[in-house]
């Protein structure tokens, strides 16, 4: 590597204005500094583009709302740096992200990326819980069966490999990420490296919440990676498990929103929509369902029994 690696930090916003200066001074912060930082506004709406003016060493770029993969497909086309880190505008980067990265990618020349650990952290980044990077020996057979790196802000590329590779899918709407990593790994190696680069914050604006949308896109998705897992007897296995551990994940959250729906506004487009995504990605969602329904049909029987007993006395 030489003596003085360049890095770009590319941060994507859409109407996360109030989260954005933390953002930001995360990366002003860093132990080893970036050469280029970049705010790519996704054609938003608050004050996104003020919180970036402040900064006179970061670049702005505004485009009309496509989202997040464009706008990291924008980012990534102004990236002129031999690597680059793409930081969601709600999250933070640990002082030390810069220099874990760039260590990990000397030690590892020949991977694509490298990704460590983060903390959960909630709206005001009170510590949740801590992810550990996993290190993996067949890493896309490993993806197959579920995305173990979860946080893409841990995340440093080799640009011209990601660049060639075609860069973010604008045609998914979740999980483009994933796909990246699943793309990559078929045929570059990647390596993880120790403790935690970042924080995640969770909160009701993150766009990973949509259950629905994210059960069928990451259905969707594996189903690309269909006829590749089929060429090896442990990619095939680790395939099923992907698709089981995606519908058991996102399955019962697609039930808990549809019973919160029914004890609510009992839309009937929303009662329809999640009915109808859960019965189709989800194999044992119309099974949890019928359990659930007969479990309130014993209540309701149990109640109208002890009813009668105590009107009978």
């Amino acid at each position: 590597m030489q003596a003085h690696p360049s890095v770009s930090i590319v941060i994507p916003c859409f109407n996360q204005g109030s989260f954005l200066k933390e953002a930001i001074e995360s990366v002003l912060g860093q132990t080893r500094r970036a050469d280029r930082i970049i705010v790519v506004d996704d054609g938003s709406v608050d004050n996104t583009a003020a919180v970036a003016s402040e900064y006179p060493q970061v670049g702005y770029v505004f485009q009309k709302n496509r989202g997040l993969a464009a706008a990291r497909n924008t980012g990534l086309r102004r990236v002129t740096t031999e690597f680059v880190l793409f930081h969601d505008s709600d999250d933070i980067l640990k002082p030390a992200a810069i220099e874990r990265c760039l260590m990990a990618l000397d030690k590892h020349p020949q991977a694509a990326f490298v990704y460590g650990g983060f903390w959960w952290v909630d709206q005001k980044r009170g510590f949740i819980g801590e992810e550990l990077a996993k290190p993996q020996t067949d890493h896309f057979g490993a993806l197959l069966a579920k995305n173990y790196i979860m946080m893409h802000g841990t995340v440093m590329y080799r640009t011209e490999i990601l660049r060639s590779a075609g860069g973010f899918n604008e045609s998914l709407p979740r999980c483009e990420d994933y796909d990246v990593y699943l793309r990559l790994t078929q045929s570059h190696s990647i390596a993880s490296y120790e403790g935690v680069a970042a924080e995640y914050r969770r909160h009701n604006e993150n766009i990973s919440l949509n259950a629905p949308l994210m059960l069928k896109t990451v259905r969707k998705l594996l189903a690309r990676y269909t006829r590749i897992a089929q060429t090896k007897q442990e990619w095939r296995v680790a395939h099923a498990e992907g698709l089981r551990y995606w519908s058991g994940f996102w399955g019962p959250r697609i039930e808990q929103s549809l019973i919160e729906e029914c004890k609510g506004r009992r839309r009937l487009n929303v009662l329809v929509s999640l009915t109808a995504t859960g019965l189709r990605y989800d194999p044992e969602f119309a099974t949890r369902l019928s359990r659930r329904a007969l479990r309130k049909a014993r209540a309701a029987v149990g109640r109208m029994h002890r009813q009668g007993a105590a009107s009978s006395r």
